[in-house]
C-alpha cells in the first residue's frame, strides 16, 4: 500500500495513530490535537530553547506527552518529518502543528512497504541514539522559557550527527526443526532478547530466532534490518510445511562458533503462512526466476521483495 496524502493527511494519521505505537522524528511539535504520544511511544524533535521561544515546538505539548509515558528526545537542527505507526510509515512535509492541519498544503507518503518502513525505522533509531533525552527537569526548564513568536532562526544541529540510510536485503532461506537443544547458547540469546523491545515495530510482536552454522554468504552478510522469508520444514519432511511472511532481523548474536539471527515475529504471523506450492507461485509472479529448493539461501532484489510483500497480503 502506497498512498499520497495531502488535505486528508492529518485526519488519516489521527485515525491510524489511536491504536498504534508511534515512533517519530518530527522537526517541530506544537499541537497534540491530531497525534498524541504516550506510553511506549518515541518522539525526536527540535525542542531547543530557540524552537520553544519562537513557538515552533510547545513545551506544554511535550510535557503532556511525557506525563502520558512517551520517551522524548531533543535534536536541534532536525528538519525531518517521519512517523512510524506499527508497520506503516508516513514520510512527508508535515510538522505536528495546527497550521499544518488547517492552513498549509502538505504532502506525505503513507506506505506499508516493508523495506521502506524498516529503513524509516532505522533512520529514527539512529537519530534517537544521537539525541538528548528529555527528563522531568529539562522539560521544566523548557516550560519556563517565554514564548515570543518572533521570526524563527535556523537551529544548529548537534555536532557530529550522522544518519546513514541502510540498504536492506531480503533473503529466502530454508530452515529446519532443530533436533538438539543448546542450553548454554540459548541462555546468551535469551539475555539479548530481553533488551530488544525498543527495536520492534509493533509492541505486540515477539522475538524469535534461527541458529546458523557453517560457511555461507547468508551467514557472512545478513545483518540487522535485513528481512527473512523462512521456508520451514519439520523433522522427516522433504519439502517445507510452511513459508513465513517477511520478518526483519533485529539482532545477530555470535556465540560458540555459531550465529543466531533474532527476528521480529509479527502478531498472528502464523495465520499468514503460505504452503510450499503457493509460495513458489507468488515468487514467480514477483519475478524471482531462480529455482527455489527447500534448502535454498539467497538474496532477492528490493523490487522483487516489495512485489512479493504486496502479493503476500493479497493472496
Amino acid at each position: 500500500m502506497n498512498r499520497l496524502l495531502s488535505h486528508n493527511l492529518w485526519p488519516t494519521i489521527s485515525k491510524l495513530a489511536k491504536n498504534a505505537v508511534k515512533r517519530a522524528a518530527i522537526a517541530y511539535v506544537s499541537s497534540d490535537e491530531y497525534i498524541q504520544f504516550g506510553e511506549g511511544d518515541v518522539l525526536v524533535c527540535d525542542s531547543s530553547p530557540n524552537a520553544i521561544k519562537t513557538g515552533q515546538t510547545s513545551a506544554a505539548v511535550l510535557k503532556r506527552a511525557h506525563d502520558r509515558g512517551a520517551s522524548l528526545y531533543r535534536l536541534p537542527g532536525l528538519h525531518a518529518k517521519i512517523v512510524l505507526l506499527n508497520e506503516k510509515a508516513l514520510i512527508g512535509s508535515a510538522n505536528a502543528s495546527e497550521s499544518s492541519a488547517t492552513n498549509l498544503v502538505e504532502a506525505g507518503l503513507l506506505t506499508d512497504q516493508p523495506t521502506i518502513v524498516l529503513t524509516a525505522q532505522s533512520f529514527v533509531n539512529q537519530l534517537r541514539s544521537q539525541a538528548e533525552e528529555l527528563n522531568e527537569n529539562k522539560l521544566q526548564k523548557l516550560l519556563e522559557i517565554k514564548v515570543t513568536k518572533r521570526m524563527p532562526t535556523a537551529g544548529t544541529a548537534k555536532a557530529g550527527v550522522k544518519v546513514k540510510p541502510k540498504e536492506n536485503r531480503t533473503w529466502i532461506i530454508g530452515t529446519a526443526e532443530l533436533l538438539k537443544e543448546f542450553p548454554e547458547e540459548q541462555e546468551v540469546v535469551d539475555e539479548v532478547i530481553e533488551g530488544l523491545s525498543d527495536k520492534l515495530s509493533n509492541p505486540r510482536s515477539s522475538v524469535n530466532h534461527i541458529r546458523w552454522s557453517g560457511n555461507s554468504r547468508f551467514r557472512e552478510v545478513c545483518e540487522e534490518d535485513d528481512w527473512l522469508i523462512q521456508m520451514w520444514r519439520p523433522k522427516g519432511r522433504k519439502n517445507p510445511s510452511w513459508i513465513y511472511e517477511p520478518m526483519p532481523v533485529v539482532e545477530r548474536v555470535e556465540t560458540d562458533g555459531v550465529t543466531y539471527f533474532l527476528y521480529e515475529e509479527f502478531p498472528k504471523s502464523d495465520l499468514r503462512t503460505k504452503t510450499w506450492s503457493n509460495f513458489k507461485k507468488l515468487a514467480t509472479r514477483a519475478g524471482i526466476t531462480r529455482h527455489i529448493k527447500p534448502g535454498s539461501q539467497f538474496e532477492i532484489t528490493e523490487i522483487q521483495a516489495d512485489i512479493l510483500a504486496s502479493l503476500w497480503k493479497e493472496a
